[in-house]
């Protein structure tokens, strides 16, 4: 998945990184479903990061959909349940990309490349 201008911007202003949260292993589409109803109402921010994150997984968009969930974890006003299911959501996309990263996928390793740039900035 080529970074549009969105994703540029969200990656120019990636403020916490949640690369090493946690280490659960759940699959990150479910954890969208499940948590979807969470975000229908949330702040505008907020609600555009999810869906983009949710977009970007369908085709194993790590960097954007891990640095879309950070900047709205990193929005005012969310419940506590929002940032619970932004940080699990992230960190069974980041367990992912590292799973594909150890068996050698280019996406993957491209993604992990993005997100060390994003830090770095």
């Amino acid at each position: 998945m080529k970074i549009g201008s969105f994703g540029r911007a969200i990656l120019a202003g990636v403020a916490v990184p949640l690369l090493l949260m946690g280490c659960g292993s759940k699959d990150p589409n479910a954890l969208a479903q499940k948590n979807a109803e969470l975000f229908r109402s949330a702040p505008e921010e907020v609600k555009a990061g999810w869906d983009l994150a949710v977009q970007a997984m369908k085709t194993n968009g790590y960097a954007i959909a891990i640095l879309a969930l950070s900047t709205a974890q990193s929005q005012p006003g969310l419940s506590d349940a929002q940032v619970k299911a932004l940080s699990q959501t992230a960190t069974a996309i980041n367990d992912k990309m590292y799973d594909a990263v150890n068996k050698g996928d280019a996406q993957g390793m491209q993604a992990l490349e993005e997100l060390r740039a994003a830090r770095a900035r």
